[in-house]
Order: C-alpha cells, then structure tokens, then sequence
C-alpha cells in the first residue's frame, strides 16, 4: 500500500546511517585480527587459506567503500534494479568468504 511505502528508507539513507558502523567493523576486525594472526603466525604463513582469506579480504574492503558504496548512494534510477543486486549478492558472496575462510585456516590447516 502507498501508506506502507512512505515508512520504507531509501537504499541511500540506510547506506549513510550504516557507513560507521562498517567503518567501525572494519576497524574491530583489525583490532582483534591482527593479535590472533601473531598467535599462530607460522601456521597461516604457510596456510593457503589464510592468503586467500587475506587477498579476499582486501577485495571485500575495496569493493565495500568503493562500488558498494557508489551503488548504494546513487540515485536509483541512474543505476536501475539489476546493479543493485548484483553488487548485493558479490558483498554478500565476499564477506561470506571471508568468513568462512577464517574458518578453514582452523579447521584444515
């Protein structure tokens, strides 16, 4: 109804709101990375998950204050319904990996 599309926030304004709160993740996930990397630093060293993990990582960090963000502030109808999604589903698949890399460098390394 036209009654609930006035409450719904443009893409634009909840990317605005949320950008420190991805600035700030990003930083805790240094903050807490790092110290656990020197823990087992020999063993990531020679981890190939662990490089993948670190060179996704970076192409997450990249893609998110770059594309993501040009995409999300743009004016829809510049960037249409396709880009939209495609660009969700890449941060989505990015950070999915990142994850779950952080995962395997435990569990098969």
């Amino acid at each position: 109804t036209e009654e609930a599309i006035d409450h719904v926030a443009p893409a634009a304004q909840v990317a605005r709101a949320a950008h420190p709160w991805v600035a700030w993740s990003l930083f805790g996930l240094l903050l807490t990375g790092i110290p656990q990397m020197f823990s087992t630093a020999i063993k990531e060293y020679y981890s190939s998950f662990f490089w993948e993990k670190m060179t996704v990582l970076l192409v997450a960090v990249i893609f998110t204050f770059t594309i993501r963000r040009w995409v999300t502030l743009a004016v829809y109808a510049r960037v249409g319904r396709f880009w939209p999604k495609i660009v969700g589903l890449v941060s989505i698949a990015l950070w999915g990996f990142v994850a779950a890399g952080g995962r395997l460098i435990g569990l098969l390394s």
